[in-house]
Formats: structure tokens, sequence, C-alpha cells
């Protein structure tokens, strides 16, 4: 359903006839997204600021929108709305709404400008990093640090609320939160939300990939918008959000979850297996054995900072293997023997 059908929504709601159904379906799409819950906000503003929001039936659409004209152009001019009377009668019929969206939203923009311009304590307007081909470190108004990493993007406000804090990430970030049991901290995903007080995890999100919240410090609830599936993670924890599944489960992981970060891959008796999906990983390679059993293999190590060819050269050491590159970012290794 399109944006016009949920701002009908928030109308009724303001009206007091929305009913149950309605009304689970006006949350559901709230909790989307904090951008949704911004409208929301705006338009409850101008509601409560003036009859101007309220249409009458016997509106004439063309007249009012020559008027808005005059408005939009005195507000550039100006800096700020002047309110033009547009004599108010009996509420319209839902039906009806539709035709008259475009005023309406116009006018809430207006008049939320109006009372919570951007540096007002109030304030909506959304800004937007991008970390392209680096990451980015970013803090936010409360004093919050995210680190971005590569292909990613943030969205948050320039002032946040004092009930609570909502970020919406697309792609992969580490947060170092402060706390404040007085305002929650939300990150918001395209299809989960994750909620603390104040702690540091990482969160990484894909469209071919299952939402991941790895955990490195505080508690964290993770939570699935559709479903409703909630599951709390602590130190070491990281939650895996498989949404096409209804699926949200939580293991134990290792700090090499958030090696993209800290630069640093820690091994203590791992198998081999798990040694080079962590490799794969931090250094965006894939590796391939000669003798699939040597994955078997455990092997005890730390890199930080390292290249890739002493990470290679130092598995070769410990298990007597060989490692040769065949194409770009395609790496063998052959040979080899466990302890």
């Amino acid at each position: 359903m399109n944006e016009d059908f949920y701002i009908t929504l928030i109308y009724k709601r303001l009206a007091g006839e929305l009913s149950l159904f309605e009304k689970e379906q006006l949350e559901k799409w709230l909790a989307e997204s904090a951008s949704n819950r911004h409208t929301a906000v705006g338009i409850e503003k101008a509601w409560e600021a003036s009859d101007l929001l309220r249409p009458s039936i016997d509106v004439d659409l063309d007249a009012e929108f020559n008027q808005l004209e005059v408005l939009i152009g005195k507000d550039e001019k100006k800096q700020e709305a002047e309110i033009v009377q547009l004599n108010p009668k009996t509420r319209r019929p839902w039906l009806s709404i539709a035709a008259g969206i475009a005023i309406v939203l116009t006018l809430a923009f207006l008049l939320n400008n109006m009372f919570n311009g951007p540096t007002g304590e109030g304030a909506t307007n959304l800004l937007v990093v991008q970390a392209d081909a680096a990451t980015k470190m970013i803090e936010l108004p409360d004093g919050s640090k995210v680190y971005l990493n590569e292909n990613s993007e943030l969205k948050y406000p320039e002032t946040f609320e004092k009930s609570t804090r909502m970020v919406h990430l697309k792609g992969e970030a580490f947060f170092e939160v402060e706390h404040n049991p007085e305002s929650p901290f939300e990150v918001y995903t395209t299809n989960e939300t994750i909620t603390v007080l104040g702690t540091s995890f990482n969160v990484a999100t894909g469209k071919e990939q299952p939402t991941t919240v790895y955990v490195a410090s505080g508690k964290v609830a993770l939570t699935q918008n559709e479903s409703k599936q909630k599951v709390v993670l602590e130190k070491g924890d990281k939650g895996i959000s498989e949404v096409a599944l209804q699926k949200l489960t939580s293991i134990k992981a290792s700090t090499n979850e958030i090696a993209w970060h800290t630069h640093q891959l820690e091994f203590v008796e791992n198998s081999l297996e798990e040694v080079i999906r962590s490799i794969e990983d931090y250094y965006n390679i894939t590796v391939s054995f000669e003798d699939p059993d040597l994955q078997k293999c455990t092997f005890t190590a730390t890199f930080k900072g390292e290249s890739l060819e002493i990470v290679l050269d130092t598995l070769a050491t410990v298990l007597g293997l060989e490692w040769e590159q065949k194409t770009t970012g395609q790496y063998f290794l052959k040979g080899g023997h466990c302890g």
C-alpha cells in the first residue's frame, strides 16, 4: 500500500475513527522506519496547530492550490509561513481525503518547519551519511559514535527527541551508544528494530543475507518488525534475523565479527574451517583446499592489521602447507598437516 493510505489512517486516528484492523496496519507502518514516524509527527503537530488541515466537503481544490502557491512563495522569501484561512466546515468523508492529500502534506511540512525549525528541540531534519570506498566515523547529536562500513548509509535527525533516539541503517555499522535510560536508542533496518540504552554493538544488513547483530558490550534487543519476534542479546551474542523464514536466533560468536572495525583477527584453538571463513570475510577473498580434511585442524594466533600475505605465510609455517594465488581474490592451500 502506498503512503497516502497510511496518511489517511493518521487522520482517522486523530479523529478517533480508527478501527482495530486499521490501528494494527498503522502501527506496523510506523514501526518500519524513522521517516514514517517523522511524517506522522509532522501531520499531528499541524493538525493540532490549526483547523487548516481539517478539510471540508465543499473545499474548492483549485482555489486551495492557488492560495498554497502564494503561501509557499511567501515562505521562501520570508522563511516563515503566513496562515491562510480556508474556511473549514464539517470534516469531509474519508473517501474524499485522498484528493486533498497533496495540500495537507505541504501545509503540514510548512507548519512543522514553522513550529520546529531545523535548530529547534523538535527538529525532524534528517542527515544522510554514506560511506562508499572507505569507512566513516559519525558523532551523533547525543555524543554516541557510529563507525560506518564501506558501501553503507546512515540516516539520523539533527536533534534527537527527548523520549527516543532513532537512526536508520543500510549496510553495516558499529555503534558506541551513550547511556541514557530516559531515551532508548533505536536502530531501524528494513525489517528489524534494534533497541538499546547504552552499549556497543555491530549491525550488518544486506538484501541477500540475513541481518546480524553482534554485541561487544551491554545488552541489545533485536526485534523483527513483521513477526514481532524478539531476542535479547548480551556480550558475545550474535543475533541472526531471517525474515523470509520468520526465524530469529541467537548464538555465541567471537570478536572477529567486528574485525572490519577493530582490524584484529583472534583465533584460539579454532578449526581451520572457522579461521578461513573469518579471513575470507575480512580480506574479501575466497580460499580453497587441496585436502578438505585439513579444515579440521586447529589454529591459534592473533593478527592486528597484518597483510593477507603475512596471515597466509603464518598458516603455511604452522600447518606445513603452501599457498598460491589463482586469480584476483582467489587463493589455494595445498599440502599441510595437523600439528
